[in-house]
């Protein structure tokens, strides 16, 4: 606006100066085309002037609106959702890879718990056995059909020694197919 006022101003001037030569000297032709001339060439150059002007105050404003897109907040946000994204997809991977790795370190622990559970129980049921077996190689019912019988007193005591018993007590003698209740009359000492 400034540009175009001074250009006018300027023009209106030479305009009045040329009116001013025209009507004081009236052979002044030559002078008046070279005026007209002289105002013609800073006529176009004012208008070059005034489009280069435009010209790179419209490159300069594209150049600022496009520096402004870039750091707009509604690009940092876009791009913020991007690496947000981004990030929770690598997470969401990494904690799939994480229970994939757990379950199959979980798998190989409880595989070798049940080995060694089932080797431990088997262990232990062999070692029943064999006590089974030993304990039964001890039970009176198997000593008694061994042909073996077991004595006892009144009380029910078992009797180990000819110390237990007395001349005329009654003992019970257990044998494998019965019982035999018998009075002692005599003791003889080995």
């Amino acid at each position: 606006n400034n540009l175009t006022q001074l250009s006018q101003q300027g023009l209106e001037r030479y305009q009045s100066q040329l009116q001013q030569l025209s009507l004081s000297t009236p052979n002044l032709t030559r002078q008046l085309n070279l005026f007209s001339q002289r105002l013609d060439g800073l006529n176009t150059h004012l208008n070059y002037q005034m489009k280069s002007l435009v010209g790179l105050n419209k490159s300069k404003i594209s150049t600022l609106f496009e520096q402004l897109k870039q750091h707009s907040p509604s690009t940092r946000i876009s791009h913020n959702q991007q690496l947000n994204y981004l990030a929770k997809t690598q997470l969401k991977q990494g904690i799939q890879r994480l229970v994939v790795q757990h379950k199959n370190t979980l798998n190989g622990l409880h595989e070798r718990l049940e080995k060694s559970i089932n080797n431990t129980l088997d262990w232990q049921q062999n070692k029943l056995s064999q006590h089974a077996l030993g304990l039964n190689h001890l039970s009176p019912l198997n000593t008694l059909s061994r042909g073996y019988s077991i004595s006892t007193i009144q009380d029910k005591q078992v009797l180990h020694s000819t110390t237990n018993v007395k001349i005329g007590e009654t003992m019970t003698t257990l044998l494998s197919d019965g019982k035999i209740y018998s009075q002692v009359k005599k003791i003889e000492k080995t």
